[in-house]
């Protein structure tokens, strides 16, 4: 019962303390006049959207986990700190785990897998994306997201080999904490490049969010005051990055280490824990965002 509480009440938190304020970020972007987006709008705009959907996702499968513990059931990990990974390929095992197995035991391993050539191996993989783009909604968006992945996870597979050779000519990877570092950025850049797709109304909408990621740089190192008009424009203000902020510590920080939260909490000695859940329960009804409380994924 005390494990169950613990997950959901961490659940919650991601969802109304974090989830609910980054996603106003995306909100105010897509409301903006065409004129004003700017390239810093664009790209805080996706990486808010995918903190958001992760924050909101993991939020709400901590809560069924912690529900069901409750109950006596015990449900399946279904994130496993997805945005420290080293590439694509181990993104996708360690995001929506629930249904990336699902789609692994009963779209790609029926179709071959990789038992036969390369190139059906390829096929396989291109397939079970465009799958998993279509079960997300019968969209243009969502299938270009899907055969987005799909070509990430081809081009990986098929490099990889090339990769690990040039690894050792690469100053980037002179020590191994700035191999991992870079290995996660562009992981990272990687998965975020192609959620606009995934969050835009319409092709167009996608469009016109990519026009504006790669011009306008010169202006904003030029013009400080233009650059903080910007970041107050879309609510980027000091309450939303010390937000960011403290939840990025007590999340990824500490899962950096193979530490989930709800773990770590439970070390502690009891009066240190139920002073933390008052503080946590306090923090939901004082300064959650419950404006818009559904979640992203009731939507498939």
């Amino acid at each position: 019962l005390g494990q169950g509480l613990t997950r959901f009440v961490l659940g919650l938190s991601k969802k109304v303390l974090l989830a609910n304020a980054i996603g106003s970020l995306w909100d105010t972007l897509s409301t903006l006049p065409k004129s004003e987006m700017s390239v810093v709008g664009a790209w805080l705009g996706i990486v808010a959207f995918a903190f958001q959907i992760y924050f909101d996702f993991s939020g709400y499968s901590d809560i069924a986990v912690g529900s069901a513990k409750v109950l006596g059931f015990n449900l399946m990990k279904n994130f496993d700190r997805p945005y420290l990974s080293k590439s694509v390929r181990e993104f996708w095992r360690r995001w929506h785990i629930s249904l990336s197995s699902w789609f692994m035991d009963y779209v790609y391993i029926p179709l071959g897998g990789s038992r036969g050539s390369k190139l059906k191996t390829y096929r396989n993989l291109f397939v079970t994306f465009l799958v998993s783009g279509l079960w997300h909604g019968a969209s243009l968006t969502f299938v270009v997201w899907g055969l987005l992945n799909g070509i990430y996870m081809c081009i990986g597979k098929a490099t990889a080999p090339w990769r690990r050779k040039m690894e050792k000519y690469n100053p980037l990877y002179c020590t191994r904490p700035t191999r991992a570092f870079f290995k996660v950025v562009c992981t990272y850049l990687l998965f975020t490049s192609c959620i606009v797709f995934f969050r835009a109304a319409s092709f167009e909408d996608a469009a016109w969010v990519y026009s504006h990621l790669f011009t306008g740089w010169g202006a904003m190192f030029t013009d400080f005051e233009a650059f903080r008009e910007v970041l107050v424009t879309i609510g980027f203000d000091l309450k939303m990055t010390l937000t960011l902020l403290v939840g990025l510590a007590f999340t990824e920080g500490l899962e950096a280490f193979g530490v989930p939260m709800h773990e770590f909490i439970r070390r502690y000695p009891l009066v240190l824990r139920w002073l933390l859940y008052y503080a946590l329960a306090g923090m939901i009804l004082f300064c959650g965002a419950f404006g818009k409380s559904a979640f992203i994924y009731q939507n498939f």
